[in-house]
C-alpha cells in the first residue's frame, strides 16, 4: 500500500512520534511511505525508504493551504497513492481538498480533544477517523465520520530497563509530555503537595 501522511510540522512532540513510529513500522511492513510536512528535527530518524517532501502545510492561510493541497493532490495521482492520513487540523483541511482534487480516499487521526469549532468540518467528511483514545473520540463525537476507530499510542520496547527503587529515599514521579496545562500535571502535581 503507498500512503501519503501530512503533519504540520516534524519537531518533538506527540504527534511527531507517532508519525515517527507509525510510519517506519508501515515502511518495514513493505509499505510505502511519503510524509509532506514543513519539515522538523525527527526527519532523520526516519528509515532511509520514509520519503519527506516539504510543503508549507502547517500555515493556517486558506491560499497556503489550498496550494499545499493541490501539490499533494498532483503527487498522489503521480505516483499512485492508496491513501491520504492527515495528521491535526490543517493537514485534515489539505487532505480533504486533495482527496477531491486526486480522488483518492482519505482518513485523519485525532490526536487530542480539539476544541469544538468551524475548523473540524473537514472531519466528517474523511472516509474513515483514528481516535488516540477512547475520551478523544467521545469529545469529538459529532465531528467525527461513521468509520471511526480508537486505536491507542503504543510506546517502543525500551531498550534500557528501570533499576528497582529502594522502599527508602525520596517519592519521584516521571511525567513524560509537553508542559501544558491540557496534559494536566498541574492536577498531580496538587495532588502530591498533599502527600
Amino acid at each position: 500500500m503507498k500512503v501519503l501522511m501530512i503533519l504540520p510540522e516534524f519537531d518533538e512532540g506527540g504527534v511527531e512520534r507517532h508519525v515517527l513510529w507509525l510510519s517506519t513500522e508501515l515502511s518495514a511492513l513493505g509499505h510505502r511511505i511519503l510524509i509532506v510536512t514543513a519539515g522538523g528535527r525527527l526527519e532523520k530518524k526516519l528509515p532511509p525508504e520514509v520519503r519527506v517532501v516539504h510543503l508549507p502545510v502547517h500555515r493556517k492561510n486558506p491560499f497556503t493551504a489550498l496550494f499545499s493541497a493541490v501539490r499533494i493532490a498532483w503527487m498522489a495521482r503521480r505516483e499512485a497513492f492508496d491513501l491520504l492520513h492527515a495528521h491535526s487540523r490543517v493537514p485534515a483541511w489539505i487532505a480533504w481538498w486533495a482527496s477531491a482534487f486526486s480522488g483518492r480516499p482519505w482518513i485523519f487521526t485525532a490526536h487530542a480533544r480539539y476544541r469544538k469549532n468551524a475548523a473540524l468540518g473537514p472531519f466528517r467528511k474523511g472516509q474513515g477517523a483514528i481516535c488516540v483514545s477512547d475520551a478523544v473520540r467521545k469529545h469529538l463525537e459529532e465531528f467525527l465520520p461513521v468509520n471511526t476507530v480508537v486505536i491507542r499510542n503504543g510506546i517502543p520496547d525500551p531498550s534500557l530497563r528501570w533499576e528497582k527503587r529502594e522502599k527508602s529515599g525520596p517519592f519521584r514521579f516521571l511525567f513524560v509530555g509537553r508542559l501544558t496545562r491540557l496534559k494536566g500535571l498541574h492536577v498531580v502535581l496538587e495532588a502530591l503537595s498533599s502527600v
